[in-house]
């Protein structure tokens, strides 16, 4: 006989789903959100403090540089910028648009003062006319005019001590400061400015260079100038500046052992010259 064993009934057991997280802030987030307000706070802060307002100006460098010009170009956005919020790098950028600075670094020191450190362009040459004494730089660039009444110490000073063009036209085209000078009456002046009175025959303490109207290029002795050598009118062309190497040796050949009697030479070219007595 066979019997049956009865089957308890049974409920099924409902599965647990994935929990979800909780919508309110565990302590690490209210950590993070406080952490972050205050850092907010903090820059805002530092940005409105009147602490960190810009009132000192600590500036190196400007021997050729009028502090006015400095002035001019460090001008701020507002009267007493914040130190954090001031952007150093258009200050920098004015500063070298000046024609006498070649470099700037503008930095904020903290807690109220900018520090500027300049890098001037160095003048080789002085061009004067009747009313202009402009430093020039080996580029040719003009950096400032020491006949200027805003014209520092320093740039006059330099205008005395350098090598000087003396311009004698009536009207010389010449550029104004951050202008550059015609290349090739730059390579004319530094040719001519380099020579010794030995490298021309010549027993005289020093020599000038001139540029006249009528003549063009001319030396004479820094000292009672008993003579005068006309060197001419140069082009890029016809009579280019390469040639006063030649006209140099061809003066020193006239001049030796007579320059005492030489009253004026005139150099046409490379190879050819004549001179006449007193």
């Amino acid at each position: 006989m066979s019997g049956s064993i009865p089957v308890r009934g049974t409920h099924a057991r409902r599965r647990k789903g994935p929990r979800r997280a909780s919508a309110g802030l565990t302590p690490g987030r209210a950590a993070a959100a406080l952490v972050l307000v205050l850092v907010v706070a903090a820059g805002w802060g530092l940005t409105a403090s009147e602490a960190f307002t810009v009132t000192e100006l600590d500036v190196t460098g400007t021997d050729y540089t009028p502090p006015e010009s400095v002035a001019t170009a460090l001008a701020m956005p507002s009267p007493g910028a914040n130190a954090f919020a001031l952007a150093t790098e258009p200050l920098g950028s004015r500063l070298r648009a000046l024609p006498t600075i070649a470099t700037a670094e503008v930095e904020v020191v903290l807690p109220d003062t900018l520090r500027v450190r300049l890098e001037e362009r160095e003048p080789v040459l002085t061009w004067r006319t009747a009313e202009r004494a402009l430093l020039i730089d080996r580029e040719g660039r003009v950096l400032a005019d020491a006949a200027d009444p805003a014209a520092t110490e320093a740039t006059r000073q330099a205008a005395e001590r350098l090598p000087a063009v003396d311009d004698r036209r009536a009207a010389p085209f010449l550029p104004g400061p951050g202008g550059t000078l015609e290349p090739l009456l730059l390579d004319v002046a530094t040719r001519l400015l380099s020579l010794r009175p030995a490298d021309v025959g010549s027993g005289s303490t020093g020599l000038t260079v001139a540029l006249d109207g009528a003549d063009g290029w001319i030396i004479q002795p820094a000292v009672d100038e008993p003579w005068t050598a006309v060197f001419g009118v140069y082009t890029a062309e016809l009579r280019p500046p390469d040639i006063v190497p030649a006209q140099v040796r061809l003066l020193r050949s006239l001049l030796m052992g007579r320059e005492q009697k030489i009253a004026r030479v005139v150099l046409a070219d490379a190879e050819n010259g004549t001179y006449v007595t007193r």
